[in-house]
């Protein structure tokens, strides 16, 4: 259920990223870090939210927090490291969604 709740909560923030409301977009996906922080989408959201975010300060500070999530395949990619993990991740996470969705 957490899984589904952080995804639904990282959804709303794309949401807002394409309709230009970019404050509101890293709102969310700050939402999804310090609400879900044991789901795979908690340093996925931080890395949207860094690269959204507007002021150098708030980039600097949540760069700082993906140091938490050191070995996460996202991380890990977005530093420039292997993109197996993450592609692996993401199909992961793919099919348990598919999978809560059928029940």
């Amino acid at each position: 259920m957490k899984l589904k709740l952080a995804e639904k909560l990282f959804t709303v923030g794309e949401y807002y990223y394409r309709r230009k409301y970019y404050e509101s977009s890293v709102t969310y996906y700050q939402m999804v870090e310090t609400e879900y922080a044991d789901t795979p989408w908690a340093p996925k959201a931080l890395l949207a939210a860094a690269e959204v975010s507007l002021g150098e300060g708030d980039r600097a500070w949540l760069r700082g927090r993906l140091d938490a999530y050191g070995d996460s395949p996202y991380v890990l990619a977005a530093r420039g490291g292997s993109g197996a993990g993450f592609e692996a991740l993401e199909e992961e996470l793919g099919l348990r969604l598919q999978e809560m969705r059928g029940r």
